[in-house]
């Protein structure tokens, strides 16, 4: 019975002999391998390898933490899929048209408009007219969604005035912003009000009776124009080929080309006759009107 119980422990100590032999020797002239690579890299184990690529992986994400979401920044919309938009320039007192675009290709629901926070309309396909305010700048946004802009307003305006311009005449003009009328607006001459423009931004004021200039002022909340109009002296002329001493002279008196009513022709100093187109009683090709006071 210990004869064959060593038997066996024989045989296995032979196999383990047998297995050991077959196995490859560890060669004590290699190295660990390198952890971290270039200059810097530190001999370890092998073990160590896999801790060490997760590593510099998220080092190079930490170099560039906004490369996985930059091309969604450039692509992101307004406010879950919407965008808003208006046409154009935008004018006190004018319109404007909002545009409200969906990405998104299953929805087709249409949006409430606020202008400054006041409902003014629900779009229709997308689109909606709203008017301008009288103010620098407008807020525009849904009533549904998160989503409001600001944009400015332009509030220069501009007087043209009707030609021909002169003294002691009516003269008219209009009122603009842009290319939008600017109704019920106050105007003043030299600070003194002439009226107010009707619903085409249009009023008429008469010119002062004298020489110089006058300034023109229009105001409508921030909205504002001014202009200077020029009133140069009103020219004479003789109207006869021929003028003969001590008998009446045809002259005429114009301002930008039209005729000035009610001013005093004088001749020689002495004064002659009124109105325009009358007769002087002397030989003078400088003669000189003025508007009668």
């Amino acid at each position: 019975m210990s004869r064959h119980r060593g038997l066996v422990v024989l045989c296995c100590i032979v196999c383990l002999l047998m297995l050991t032999a077959a196995l490859p020797a560890t060669d004590p002239r290699l190295d660990a391998p390198s952890v971290g690579g270039g200059d810097d890299s530190v001999s370890g184990g092998w073990d160590s390898i896999h801790t060490v690529f997760n590593s510099n992986a998220q080092s190079e994400s930490e170099l560039d933490p906004e490369q996985d979401n930059d091309d969604h920044d450039r692509s992101s919309p307004d406010s879950d899929g919407l965008t808003l938009s208006v046409e154009r320039p935008l004018e006190a007192g004018g319109e404007t048209v909002v545009t409200v675009h969906d990405q998104s290709i299953f929805s087709s629901a249409e949006h409430e408009i606020l202008v400054d926070g006041e409902p003014v309309g629900v779009t229709s396909d997308g689109e909606r007219n709203v008017s301008v305010p009288y103010t620098k700048e407008i807020t525009i946004g849904l009533s549904d969604e998160p989503l409001s802009k600001t944009f400015d307003v332009q509030t220069d305006g501009s007087i043209s005035l009707d030609k021909p311009v002169a003294q002691n005449r009516n003269v008219s003009f209009s009122l603009t912003v842009g290319t939008t009328p600017l109704p019920d607006t106050r105007v003043t001459m030299n600070g003194q009000s002439v009226g107010v423009t009707d619903d085409k931004g249009r009023v008429s004021a008469r010119m002062p009776e004298r020489v110089g200039s006058v300034e023109l002022v229009a105001e409508r909340g921030p909205v504002t124009a001014n202009t200077t109009v020029d009133l140069p002296p009103p020219e004479v002329i003789v109207t006869s080929p021929v003028v003969l001493p001590g008998l009446p002279a045809p002259v005429s008196v114009t301002a930008d080309g039209v005729g000035v009513p009610n001013v005093t022709v004088s001749a020689a100093g002495a004064a002659t006759a009124r109105p325009t187109r009358t007769a002087a009683r002397a030989l003078c090709y400088r003669s000189t009107a003025k508007p009668q006071s």
